[in-house]
């Protein structure tokens, strides 16, 4: 049965972040607890999760007149959209089967976040078909060729959304260098004629500018690497535990002074028993009494 969402918009800078919500009057009470947390309840709620973001989040930028050029999936967790940009372009663009799915892969990039098997989602194969059967052959697919587009090795069943993404997408990465070496050995399997270091899953590096983020007190304190240039984390086991944590402190009052005057209330106060518990913490890893 459909279910209904509602949008809620947060104005993050000059970002627009919509937020999905199933909590919505007319939705049966196993609907309206879908968004209630994340990574809970059993595997058909989770599925419940992952279809809601994905079919519903290309609805929800259809229904606010979002128009991108090129879909972005941050992980597997929204890959479902992919199913749904297939549904219009070969039901609402009319385009045949295999010429959509080439324009989708055309128009989709894939991060891969987690080299381990419990961060790449996995669904018994029947359970996902009781859920999207009748979308998938809306598509112009049998059930066999869209299960085939998420299983590792032919006959799985299992359906993974990881496997999905990589195959409905024209460029995957990792998010390092080491981790697009990882990522390349991990799913080498749904590339059985490249050799792993020809594994279509390239690489970006995470990272921010430090002397944008880091406070000026622990900068000086910090120091610079010779050859980098760039603030010295490491020498941070080396400098005295309460200089550290009062240049922590300072930029803690800091950000409390600055959430005040925006409006965020009183209720934001150092803790003092928590400051002591953590300064004897970070004596201890630093060896000092």
């Amino acid at each position: 049965m459909p279910v209904r969402i509602q949008v809620w918009r947060a104005q993050v800078g000059r970002i627009q972040l919509y937020l999905l919500d199933t909590d919505v009057d007319g939705n049966p009470d196993w609907a309206r607890t879908i968004t209630d947390k994340l990574y809970g309840g059993d595997r058909e709620h989770r599925l419940q999760q992952e279809l809601v973001l994905g079919l519903g989040g290309v609805r929800v930028l259809r229904a606010l007149g979002l128009e991108p050029t090129v879909f972005h999936l941050n992980e597997g967790h929204s890959a479902f959209l992919q199913l749904e940009r297939l549904r219009e372009l070969v039901e609402d663009g009319d385009l045949p089967r295999d010429a959509g799915l080439q324009r989708l892969r055309a128009s989709t990039v894939f991060t891969t976040h987690t080299p381990v098997p419990a961060g790449n989602e996995v669904f018994d194969a029947a359970l996902v078909q009781r859920n999207v059967a009748p979308l998938v052959a809306r598509c112009g697919l049998s059930w066999d060729e869209f299960a085939a587009l998420g299983s590792v090795h032919p006959g799985e069943s299992t359906f993974g959304l990881t496997p999905f993404a990589l195959r409905t997408s024209s460029y995957a990465n990792g998010v390092s260098a080491l981790h697009g070496e990882v990522s390349r050995e991990m799913w080498q399997s749904l590339w059985p004629d490249h050799a792993v270091d020809k594994v279509p899953i390239g690489s970006v590096t995470n990272g921010v500018h430090a002397r944008t983020w880091i406070d000026e007190d622990l900068d000086r304190l910090l120091g610079n690497e010779e050859d980098m240039g760039t603030p010295d984390f490491a020498r941070a086991y080396q400098l005295d535990p309460e200089a550290l944590w009062n240049a922590h402190r300072a930029a803690k009052q800091e950000l409390l002074r600055v959430m005040r005057v925006r409006g965020f209330g009183e209720e934001f106060e150092p803790g003092s028993a928590h400051d002591r518990l953590c300064l004897g913490a970070l004596r201890r890893t630093s060896g000092a009494t």
